[in-house]
């Protein structure tokens, strides 16, 4: 579990929105049982990944989707999934957009 001060809080999402924006790699995957248990990230597009062969059916908060893992392409560490399908029309956006769990995520110097 991760404890933040409000520097650091400040500093994370600041990183955060450079990967979201800049495509900078300064996360890495930690290989562990993935949960979701975080608040996760949303984004329009990712890199050093791996999609699954297979899609499954999730059944969220939000409405049922199809879906595909996304893994690691180093160390195959499942780190999320893609939105491939909403059948919510108000969840449409989420289509073709992937979704990054941060427990899975440890920040290294660049």
């Amino acid at each position: 579990m991760y404890i933040f001060s409000l520097q650091s809080f400040v500093l994370l999402v600041s990183l955060l929105i450079l990967v979201s924006f800049h495509h900078s790699s300064i996360f890495v995957p930690i290989p562990s049982l993935f949960l979701s248990i975080s608040s996760p990230l949303f984004v329009s597009d990712v890199l050093n990944v791996k999609l699954s062969d297979d899609k499954s059916f999730q059944r969220m908060r939000t409405g049922r989707y199809v879906v595909k893992t996304i893994y690691c392409r180093q160390c195959q560490t499942n780190i999320g999934w893609k939105y491939l399908f909403s059948e919510e029309d108000g969840e449409k956006y989420k289509e073709g957009r992937f979704v990054i769990e941060r427990t899975q995520l440890e920040e290294v110097p660049y």
